[in-house]
């Protein structure tokens, strides 16, 4: 084999951080994955008012207090979130009926509620 400088130095610049590399994964490969993030929690408080995604949305606690324009075959009165597709039931929050929305997970919204993103339920 012919072993000249140039070569020499191609290999030993690109042995070093393939050690490292491979050092880490087999230093890692008995380890436990991370747990990943749980998700946000949202069945313990309401969305509050501030959210930036809810002021995005035009989400309303009370629907009757937002313009609804038919959307589809459903006229907007009959827009709510209990009746959107992003909209799961939760466990009552102060007594009151409450859901998530996967819109906006920073907090339980009112099934009476409405946003632009609603979306009929199939």
């Amino acid at each position: 084999l012919n072993h000249n400088r140039r070569t020499f130095l191609r290999y030993f610049a690109v042995t070093p951080p393939l050690l490292i590399a491979a050092g880490k994964a087999f230093g890692q490969a008995g380890a436990v994955p991370a747990k990943p993030a749980a998700a946000p929690q949202t069945g313990n408080k309401w969305l509050p008012d501030s959210d930036p995604v809810a002021k995005a949305l035009g989400y309303v606690s009370d629907a009757t207090k937002a313009e609804r324009l038919k959307k589809g075959d459903t006229e907007g009165k009959d827009q709510l979130c209990s009746g959107c597709q992003m909209y799961t039931k939760l466990d009552p929050i102060d007594g009151q009926e409450a859901g998530k929305c996967l819109m906006m997970p920073a907090g339980a919204v009112h099934p009476g509620g409405w946003c632009k993103s609603w979306v009929k339920k199939a």
